[in-house]
């Protein structure tokens, strides 16, 4: 995205996703869709927020309820 000209896209979010959701704030973005080789998706999933995120939203699909 930076080599096609959104460099300054990057100096206000800190990923496409974030922008996405930012500017599209209706639309529900995944930011698992985004990941594009091992390095990203390591820095994603190093991330506590990010794990707790995926699994509540897996909790919720099998309708796990928190007590």
């Amino acid at each position: 995205m930076k080599d096609r000209g959104g460099a300054a896209l990057f100096t206000q979010y800190k990923s496409l996703p974030e922008a996405l959701q930012a500017i599209y704030p209706d639309h529900s973005w995944d930011p698992t869709k985004f990941l594009q080789g091992a390095k990203a998706q390591n820095r994603y999933w190093v991330n506590l927020d990010n794990q707790r995120a995926f699994l509540d939203e897996v909790a919720e699909s099998l309708g796990i309820v928190k007590v």
